[in-house]
């Protein structure tokens, strides 16, 4: 079997894993591949005084001003037609908890409570146990965050989710989709990446295949095709694939990465753009790969009244118009020519 056929033979297996987290669509837009716009922000123009008696004509419970009832109309505009789902109910409390503490900064959270039951009467035992458990969660995680953070990167992941699960239940699930989506992505990547055979190319094109295979039908090319920089930013960002990369000489890494895309689905002019933007960012980094180690010799070598000169004369020669853009990201305290290059990516 070929390699590129090896390859193609475990995107049926990848492709499995990829739809179990289209399952989770309905979810909060990821930033991966199907983000879903927010719900559509929709104003209704009317008198003031109109929308007031809406609202007290709809059971609003208590006392509300304009500017209150004005945020109810619009939380309910966007909210209303969602409301069913678990994510949107905590984006609507969110949103809620905001606008409180932007107008009541001293009691914000004494007032939570009747807020949600004047945005959904209907609703409000609902809401008001969903707040509580996110206060059970964002107090979680302010007494635990710099242990978390401390944890391996399975373990962190771990905890979070005992946490989430233990304060919100099985909806937990449907409230953080998009990081399991975007998880269950880093999985399906990293498990073609960690094939040792077949070029790099070769993997790009399992990877597209595999999201193909996923959404499957006419949806499929208008997926990649609105997300292929990120897709082909997310292949070659992953460390084995720069690996590769890095052990290749400019001109096949830079023949490389047109393959990469070109497996990807871009075409012509994009390619070539692509093309012209790694020439550029090659010139860059070699400049900047000059100018650390010229730059060391000065910081080593010369008098210390005289070094902040031959340093601006230093990135004057080698980056010219960028040269005050460079001086002033040092004197925050960042290298950019320090790190090791992401090729593909700068």
């Amino acid at each position: 079997m070929t390699p590129m056929r090896g390859l193609l033979a475990a995107v049926a297996a990848i492709a499995v894993a990829l739809a179990a987290w289209l399952l989770l669509r309905d979810g909060p837009a990821p930033q991966a591949l199907d983000s879903a716009p927010e719900p559509a922000l929709v104003t209704e123009s009317r008198p003031a005084a109109a929308t007031t008696k809406a609202l007290s004509d709809a059971g609003m419970p208590g006392e509300v001003d304009q500017q209150q009832a004005d945020f109810i109309a619009e939380m309910r505009a966007r909210f209303g037609p969602v409301l069913d789902r678990g994510h949107a109910r905590v984006r609507l409390i969110e949103q809620a908890i905001n606008y409180l503490q932007s107008r009541y900064p001293d009691s914000w959270q004494d007032r939570v409570d009747a807020l949600l039951a004047k945005l959904f009467p209907g609703r409000a035992a609902e809401l008001q146990a969903n707040y509580a458990s996110l206060q059970q969660y964002n107090n979680w995680v302010r007494n635990n965050r710099d242990r978390v953070m401390g944890l391996p990167a399975e373990q962190r992941r771990a905890e979070l989710w005992q946490a989430r699960r233990a304060a919100f239940g099985p909806a937990a699930d449907e409230i953080w989709a998009a990081e399991l989506r975007n998880q269950a992505m880093a999985d399906v990547l990293q498990t073609i990446v960690n094939n040792d055979t077949g070029s790099l190319a070769d993997q790009a094109s399992a990877w597209a295949q595999a999201v193909d295979s996923a959404w499957g039908g006419n949806g499929a090319s208008s997926v990649r095709a609105r997300r292929q920089t990120e897709l082909v930013g997310r292949f070659v960002g992953n460390p084995a694939v720069q690996d590769r990369l890095h052990d290749l000489p400019p001109d096949r890494r830079n023949q490389t990465l047109r393959e990469i895309r070109q497996a990807m689905g871009m075409q012509g002019d994009a390619l070539n753009r692509w093309a012209a933007l790694d020439s550029q960012r090659d010139a860059a980094w070699e400049a900047g790969q000059a100018y650390m180690q010229q730059r060391e010799t000065i910081i080593t070598n010369a008098p210390a009244g005289d070094q902040a000169r031959q340093l601006d004369v230093l990135r004057q020669q080698l980056f010219g118009d960028q040269a005050a853009v460079i001086a002033q990201e040092e004197a925050a305290g960042f290298f950019r020519y320090a790190g090791e290059r992401t090729i593909g990516r700068e």
